[in-house]
């Protein structure tokens, strides 16, 4: 018996058969039958469900202890079949002894082997029918192209099983087929106890993609059973479209550039080449053919690395074209190539009828003149600009700009050396009349190979007297008053400055004055540095005020132009905040009467107080140059003073070089206007006195032989000496 599964009970199916193999080989040794089933059960059971079936005293059809079990119309009855308990049971209850179940029951049941589940789950599959398989996957198919499998189908019942192939169905059936030709089913419909028969399915896709659907094939019991449930079979297959034939195809622009040039001039253009097939270039060649082929050179770089598909990738063929010849110099490039599977040979030509030309001459143009008007002696104006373009189609060279005329200079950079077609260059002149009341012509002249050259623009203009631009900014009173502000914060205002002329300025600088500037900031929001301001221009000027501390904070705003400075513009503000330290000094800077080098001056006495609302907290104390400081009541720091308290230090002049020397004392503390306060220290060292060698004394006047002092010490020491002489 084949191995099969049931639909209703998969994977029992190996179980049933395997245990009943098992219990025909251990029967085959010791008893007269081959298998349980066959020669034991149906000998009571499976008669019953025959036509043909004849009653005996020991099996009467109604006899309640055997009835067909494998009639499905009783099935209610067989509660015994749901496990192995209740099957071992039931056989329990006919193995009486004397029976001929008795020495089965003994050996195979009562042990306890598996011979028991085996065959009840084959009594289970038996009333359905086997399937060998529940689902068919197909795979991957090309569309339009059919792939078969099979599904065997065998009737495990003691009576007939008919395969209904009426009403056998796909639900998919423009992807799937029945294949009554091939299906065994269709001949041999009607399968008796054990036979079986084959039902053939196509998988034949329309289009791609994956592709489901269930085969349903209703089975119809002989003998006017009750039908068991249709078999559902799973299908499953994947339409995949076919792979197009691989070729590689070469696609180009047309050659970039403008390529008619003069006879004997030469042009370059590139010829961009991509692979927009699917099949990469096996082999590549590039040649020019034609009648003026000799016109035409190359270079490229496709032969060793052509393009690969896709239309990603690409390579260059650079062409260059010198004709010999006016007219057009006809000739073609020809990129030949092959690829694809199998191997296939191509050709792109592109056609290059470019011409010879008369050489053109360069064409220029520049502005004719410009006319400066009336200007003010010793005032500023912004220069004005002429303009020299290249209309012709060649390069315009050998370009020099020059200019002629009292009054009349050149702002520099002018034009460069040469200018290609279609280009422009500026030409920006500055008039300064140096006389009132006199007028000024000059030329500027622009020499170049362009046809009609030198070309020539005039100027004029007149100098006058006239007031130098006197600035002004914004704001009433001259003042800008930020009202009260958090400490950390910032607020904004715009102010204005503006030249109310005649006469031009230049913006130099602006920026904040005073003791509290740190709290402003000035910016120019509509001009630049170095820009100029004409008659009635004004700047924007931005102005901010950001305080570091509580407090009224007072600066003012300079700026500086070529005309006459503005007045100053004041800024005012107040500082908003809680309690802050504050730091004060009794004098920021010290300066000692010289001494000599190696001693020390008088020390010099420093207080400093903490003048905030907060604790002022001194972080470092920090000297430079030859000073010594020495503390007083302040401690080393780090320390910290209480509002209202103060600490003093002193620092002493101590040099060890002469000359005029500086240092300083560095204060570091958390005080919210100046974190760093700074003393400035400076002194004289004289330099140091010189002493004689030998004795005790010094000669502060000098070393004259002629001192006294010096020769009576003399005497003193010859008279102590002759004494001793004579003593001894």
């Amino acid at each position: 018996m084949g191995m099969f599964m049931n639909l209703r009970n998969a994977g029992r199916i190996a179980l049933a058969v395997s245990g009943l193999a098992m219990a025909g080989a251990a029967m085959a040794a010791g008893g007269p039958s081959s298998t349980l089933w066959t020669d034991v059960c149906q000998t009571c059971h499976q008669g019953k469900d025959h036509p043909g079936f004849v009653s005996t005293p020991s099996n009467p059809p109604t006899d309640p202890l055997y009835p067909s079990i494998l009639k499905s119309a009783n099935r209610s009855d067989y509660t015994w079949l749901d496990s192995v308990a209740g099957l071992k049971a039931h056989i329990a209850a006919v193995a009486t002894p004397g029976s001929t179940m008795k020495p089965y029951y003994d050996a195979y049941i009562a042990s306890g082997t598996t011979t028991v589940e085996a065959l009840r789950v084959f009594l289970l599959a038996a009333l359905d029918g086997a399937f060998d398989k529940t689902s068919i996957n197909f795979g991957s198919s090309d569309i339009n192209v059919a792939k078969s499998d099979s599904v065997t189908i065998t009737n495990l019942r003691a009576s007939n099983l008919v395969v209904n192939t009426g009403s056998i169905s796909v639900s998919d059936p423009a992807s799937y087929q029945i294949n009554a030709a091939s299906s065994t089913c269709f001949t041999q419909p009607s399968l008796g106890p054990g036979g079986e028969c084959t039902l053939s399915v196509s998988f034949k896709p329309a289009s791609a993609g994956l592709k489901s659907a269930t085969l349903q094939v209703p089975l119809d019991p002989a003998g006017g059973d009750p039908p068991p449930t249709v078999a559902n079979i799973a299908l499953s297959g994947t339409g995949s479209a076919p792979p197009p034939i691989p070729v590689p195809i070469l696609s180009s622009g047309n050659i970039s550039g403008q390529m008619d040039r003069p006879v004997g001039e030469s042009s370059t253009a590139d010829l961009t080449l991509f692979n927009v097939g699917n099949a990469p270039v096996s082999q590549l060649v590039v040649a020019i053919q034609g009648a003026a082929a000799a016109d035409y050179t190359f270079t490229e770089d496709c032969a060793t690395n052509p393009p690969a598909p896709g239309g990603v990738e690409a390579c260059t063929v650079r062409v260059s074209f010198k004709p010999a010849a006016l007219g057009v110099r006809e000739a073609t490039l020809l990129v030949s190539y092959s690829g694809g599977a199998p191997t296939q040979d191509f050709s792109l030509p592109v056609v290059m009828n470019f011409r010879g030309i008369v050489p053109p001459k360069p064409v220029a143009t520049l502005t004719a003149s410009t006319d400066f008007g009336s200007q003010g002696v010793g005032n500023v104006y912004p220069p004005r600009r002429l303009i020299y373009t290249n209309s012709g189609l060649v390069t315009i060279a050998n370009i020099a700009v020059s200019i002629a005329g009292e009054g009349f200079s050149l702002v520099s950079p002018a034009c460069p050396a040469s200018l290609a077609p279609g280009a422009k260059c500026s030409i920006d002149v500055q008039f300064a009349p140096a006389l009132a009341d006199t007028d000024y012509a000059g030329v500027v002249s622009v020499a170049s190979n362009a046809e009609g050259a030198p070309h020539k623009a005039t100027l004029n203009g007149r100098g006058v007297n006239e007031p130098t631009p006197v600035l002004a900014w914004s704001g009433a009173g001259g003042v800008v008053d930020f009202g009260a502000v958090a400490v950390g914060a910032s607020r904004e205002l715009d102010v204005t400055l503006t030249n109310p002329g005649p006469a031009a300025v230049i913006l130099k600088v602006a920026n904040i004055l005073g003791a509290q500037a740190r709290s402003f900031l000035v910016v120019p929001i509509s001009c630049q540095f170095n820009d100029y301001l004409t008659a009635g221009q004004s700047c924007k000027f931005r102005l901010s005020f950001r305080p570091g501390s509580s407090g009224t904070k007072v600066a003012d705003v300079q700026a500086g132009t070529t005309g006459s400075a503005p007045g100053l513009l004041t800024v005012t503000g107040i500082g908003l905040s809680g309690p802050e330290p504050g730091a004060v000094l009794s004098s920021t800077a010290l300066s000692y009467t010289p001494v000599r080098v190696g001693s020390s001056s008088a020390p010099q006495l420093i207080t400093l107080r903490s003048s905030g609302s907060a604790a002022l907290q001194i972080t470092d104390i920090a000297l430079s140059g030859a000073f010594v400081i020495s503390a007083q009541t302040c401690a080393a720091p780090p320390f910290s003073l209480e509002p209202g308290f103060d600490c003093t230090f002193s620092v002493s002049f101590k040099p060890t070089v002469e000359g005029t020397l500086a240092g300083s004392v560095k204060i570091r503390s958390n005080a919210a206007d100046l974190p760093e306060l700074q003393i400035s220290l400076s002194g004289t060292a004289d330099p140091a006195p010189k002493t004689s060698g030998g004795g005790g004394c010094s000669l502060v006047q000098g070393d004259s032989p002629a001192d006294p002092t010096l020769w009576l010490l003399a005497a003193a020491a010859l008279g102590v000496l002759w004494w001793r002489g004579r003593r001894a």
